[in-house]
């Protein structure tokens, strides 16, 4: 049986998010002009040829003069602001390392604007050495003085096992604060706590439980995805019962498939799932989603499955529909785990598979592998899985070269053979696979040890990684943390095994864990059970 129950862990993945530190601006209260409402007539004049817009430069230098002055002189406000305009090259150039100074200035004199924008840096290594444990000790400074998108992100902390232990109880105490506060993203947040049982451990301390619902219990009405710190769910427990699990719909697929897509993939997402006429837009929309899944992307691998399953503007067929399902799973899916474990258990299901796998489907034939393989399915033993699985690839069939490829690498089901994994990882590249090239790149990146790749190689990564594949995201972060073919940069590091661990990757979430524990020190607070 797979995983099919997942623990809840919660990621601090604190991009650089320039819209909070925006929110805050000068930490200064707004006049009545800027608070002027919307709903009022505008009632500027009508531009004409007789009209000329004034020079306010002189007096623009001027401000900026008196902030500079007013920054040497030691006026924490005019230090925030003055790092504010360098981080965002506002009347001054961009320059993220002055940014860093003034706003390290303004912090150092408890001002909480500056703290909490202080540990934004600092969790992402911005400007300033990467330290997630100073940036935390700034998020609860701010948290416990009623700031509200502190509380929000000091709550998130406390769940995510990395920087201090979880406490589940304790997290949603502070992101009830943050809702109460008016906090939209803690108030669309606080919706999952209490549907995963939050509420009742919020006067118990030192929580260490497994969360018993699914990742997609998420409100169904919600239709934009938060450009907020959000949760993390691993795939991490072993005896669930699959039937308690609920089954994804295709909104929350879609929903899913959102939170983490590029713009352009975000805009394919966004006209599938208001175009059901199947036409040119859903057209369109669908060949952006199939490209994503070619990378590797596991939301747009079940996506693509689930389309299949239902029949939606696609030729139904339950095999096809079980080879996207087992492509997601390998990369740690667990939406494609349960809607595969209840497409398997349709009627006839097995004997259609068994009918094709008889005519020697490739495709039918890498399915029943990968169900046994995967533990999903015993009535082969692995040796026949594994035969089947090679005869899969003997016929061209991409996806069977693949699983095969990374089971010679790995030395799982089969003896080791490393050159036999590359050489069934090139031939499924030049049938045209994205994730063979991937894989194939991957391992001449990680053969170069520390000297430098070929460009393209780092390219095949990082546009990858932008179409969304977790393995892209794993190896960068690999990559960055090692410095084997790239210079090392654990900020970098970091920032793609945080959100490949967001998506699910227990590989990315240890890997993270590790760079941690590197950092941690010896105060009981960010003392850690094995």
């Amino acid at each position: 049986m797979p995983a099919l129950y997942r623990s809840a862990v919660i990621s601090a993945r604190i991009l650089i998010l320039i819209a909070w530190t925006c929110t805050l601006l000068h930490a200064r209260p707004q006049t009545n002009e800027q608070r002027k409402s919307l709903v009022l007539k505008d009632r500027t004049p009508e531009r004409n040829l007789f009209h000329f817009d004034p020079d306010n430069s002189r007096r623009e230098m001027w401000n900026e003069f008196m902030l500079v002055k007013d920054a040497n002189a030691g006026d924490p406000l005019a230090q925030h602001e003055l790092g504010l305009r360098y981080l965002m090259g506002k009347g001054f150039p961009a320059d993220t390392a002055k940014a860093a100074y003034w706003i390290v200035k303004a912090a150092d004199q408890n001002l909480m604007a500056a703290r909490y924008n202080l540990a934004i840096l600092e969790n992402n290594g911005m400007a300033v050495a990467w330290d997630p444990f100073e940036a935390y000790r700034h998020f609860k400074f701010c948290a416990e003085h009623g700031m509200m998108e502190a509380q929000y992100v000091y709550g998130l902390l406390l769940t995510d096992n990395l920087t201090v232990p979880r406490n589940y109880g304790e997290a949603f105490r502070w992101m009830k604060s943050s809702a109460d506060s008016g906090y939209a993203p803690a108030q669309e947040l606080l919706v999952e706590f209490k549907q995963r049982g939050f509420e009742r451990l919020q006067d118990t301390s030192a929580i260490h439980a497994r969360d018993s619902s699914s990742k997609n219990s998420h409100p169904s009405t919600a239709q934009k995805p938060s450009s907020a710190p959000r949760p993390v769910i691993l795939d991490l427990a072993r005896d669930a019962d699959p039937d308690s699990i609920p089954t994804p719909t295709q909104n929350e697929l879609l929903q899913e498939a959102l939170l983490d897509a590029n713009l352009k993939l975000k805009e394919h997402l966004l006209n599938l799932s208001t175009d059901s006429t199947g036409g040119h837009r859903d057209t369109s929309a669908w060949r952006g989603i199939l490209h994503s899944a070619e990378a590797g992307n596991p939301e747009a691998l079940t996506l693509v499955g689930f389309r299949y399953a239902t029949g939606d503007h696609v030729r139904k067929s339950a095999i096809v529909a079980a080879v996207y399902y087992l492509r997601a799973i390998r990369y740690e899916s667990s939406s494609a785990s349960i809607l595969l474990w209840r497409l398997a258990q349709t009627e006839n299901f097995y004997q259609s598979l068994k009918k094709s796998v008889d005519a020697s489907s490739p495709a039918a034939q890498f399915c029943w592998a990968g169900l046994t393989l995967f533990g999903f399915d015993r009535q082969l033993t692995e040796g026949q899985a594994i035969e089947l699985l090679a005869k899969a690839a003997r016929s061209n069939f991409t996806p069977a070269m693949i699983e095969l490829g990374i089971r010679y690498y790995t030395g799982a089901s089969v003896p080791q053979d490393r050159k036999h994994a590359k050489e069934l990882f090139d031939h499924a590249a030049r049938l045209g696979s994205r994730e063979a090239l991937l894989r194939s790149s991957m391992m001449k990146i990680y053969a170069s040890k520390g000297m430098t790749p070929d460009k393209t190689l780092l390219s095949v990564l990082a546009q990858s990684a932008e179409d969304g594949s977790v393995l892209a995201e794993e190896m960068l972060g690999y990559f960055y943390s090692t410095g084997a073919g790239v210079p090392r940069n654990i900020p970098e590091s970091v920032k793609y095994y945080r959100k490949a661990a967001q998506r699910g990757s227990s590989i990315a979430y240890n890997a993270l864990r590790s760079l941690y524990d590197e950092l941690r020190t010896p105060e009981t607070v960010f003392t850690m059970e094995d």
